[in-house]
């Protein structure tokens, strides 16, 4: 199920393309190094306006997903629906850095890791997935702060839907040699649930050594 409204995925979609007559705001929103940054832009705040979002409505990881939305979206050529963010990714990304993606744990991490990603699939990224991700990691991010415990599958958690999304892809083209620094299809193949507890705890996902144990970030 989305927690992104489809009239919120319309939106974006609108507001990129407008943004790319207006060099000014794409370049501000280009130039940001941390979320603090993007949401002093002249991008972030026609962003928005163009959303009829108020600061004073929205909690505070609904603003730190939108800026981080609107920061990388600036550095997206061209919109590509075609697969799932997580399967794009699977394509030109190595096992090393897509681990690193699964691992951040800062809003400004985040931010990094999801521009070098936009940046190696050429600008071509679909954007509705790519914004269900980040509106995601910052719930569960806030949660994780707040000591909420939300009821939900751990497969339902976006470290586990990303991994498992460019799992399924690669298996599914079977594009991937064993070795030579790409990813092990074997490991790909063994269904994440099964490496999971079925009482891990929204904590247990977030800790420092989940990441390593999931099948594609194994070596």
């Amino acid at each position: 199920m989305s927690i992104v409204k489809d009239e919120h995925k319309v939106a974006l979609r609108k507001w990129h393309e407008e943004l790319q007559d207006k060099r000014g705001e794409r370049a501000s929103l280009r130039r940001s190094t941390t979320v603090n940054d993007v949401c002093l832009t002249d991008g972030f705040r026609l962003f928005l306006k163009n959303r009829q979002i108020k600061w004073q409505d929205e909690p505070e990881w609904r603003i730190t997903a939108l800026a981080l939305i609107a920061a990388v979206s600036a550095n997206v050529k061209a919109i590509d629906e075609r697969q799932p963010f997580a399967a794009q990714l699977a394509a030109v990304m190595k096992k090393g850095r897509f681990t690193r993606l699964l691992a951040v744990k800062t809003p400004d991490d985040l931010l990094r890791q999801l521009r070098r990603a936009v940046k190696l699939l050429n600008g071509s990224v679909n954007l509705d997935s790519l914004e269900e991700g980040v509106f995601r990691w910052c719930q569960e991010s806030d949660d994780l702060l707040n000591h909420h415990r939300r009821q939900q599958r751990p497969t339902e958690f976006i470290r586990i839907r990303w991994a498992l999304g460019a799992g399924r892809w690669a298996l599914g083209a079977g594009r991937w040699a064993l070795g030579a620094g790409r990813w092990n299809i074997t490991r790909l193949a063994t269904p994440i649930t099964n490496k999971i507890n079925k009482g891990l705890s929204h904590d247990n996902i977030y800790s420092a050594s989940f990441v390593n144990r999931l099948p594609c970030c194994q070596s």
